[in-house]
């Protein structure tokens, strides 16, 4: 189960609601000002619980994104101790990590977007702040997700369009994609551009059920 949506919609908050809410916490990062900054899979290996990293750095590597899934080794992995909420949403904050680097080290990992830079009067900036971390993989014993559950975050429209793979490998993978919208914005023109280039065109490679949902600014933000 995919959840796509632009950024700022409620949709990591949504997740937390539906699968962890009996953990009375945030299990995954969820502010107004900042939240999960790459592609997060949550599944369960019926082994371990853990997270596992991949770099940013490896968009400047010819390996696919589907090439590294298969290959534990290039990944940081963080242990997780499922019994302990905090020390799970201690560990869960490493999704959130950034760094600081030259604009034109930015334009290689295809990480600099000329308008929202513009937006936020970055333009003339030497440094700029990208994420530390390409994608997570999450192994954790939560009941639905040990019966088989899958579930994918996806960030917003800037991610899903630098990481294609996610479009044509991964989130055609899914059964079903969840599309967040935020009641109180209504369908933005960033929307429909998810909307219509990334779930339409999963859809339009194998039978995925889209569900679109409405997420009210009051429960965002508890």
């Amino acid at each position: 189960m995919a959840f796509a949506a632009e950024v700022s919609r409620g949709k990591t908050e949504l997740i937390n609601a539906l699968f962890f809410t009996d953990m009375g916490i945030r299990l995954l990062p969820a502010a107004t000002e900042r939240t999960t900054m790459c592609p997060t899979e949550l599944f369960y290996n019926g082994e371990s619980c853990y997270i596992r990293l991949l770099d940013i750095e490896t968009r400047l590597e010819s390996t696919s994104l589907v090439e590294y899934l298969a290959n534990v080794a290039s990944w940081k992995q963080v242990e997780l101790d499922y019994n302990s909420p905090n020390q799970s949403q201690a560990a869960f904050k490493e999704l959130l990590a950034v760094k600081k680097v030259p604009k034109e080290h930015a334009v290689k990992l295809s990480l600099w977007n000329e308008r929202e830079a513009s937006e936020l009067g970055l333009l003339d900036a030497e440094e700029v702040e990208i994420p530390c971390w390409r994608y997570a993989s999450i192994s954790l014993p939560h009941p639905l997700l040990k019966q088989g559950l899958c579930i994918l975050d996806t960030p917003g429209l800037s991610a899903l369009g630098v990481e294609p793979e996610l479009t044509l490998n991964i989130l055609s993978r899914a059964e079903a994609i969840i599309f967040v919208l935020a009641a109180d914005r209504g369908v933005t023109k960033s929307d429909l551009i998810v909307w219509r280039s990334f779930v339409n065109r999963a859809r339009g490679r194998v039978k995925v059920k889209p569900v679109v949902i409405s997420v009210p600014i009051e429960r965002r933000s508890t």
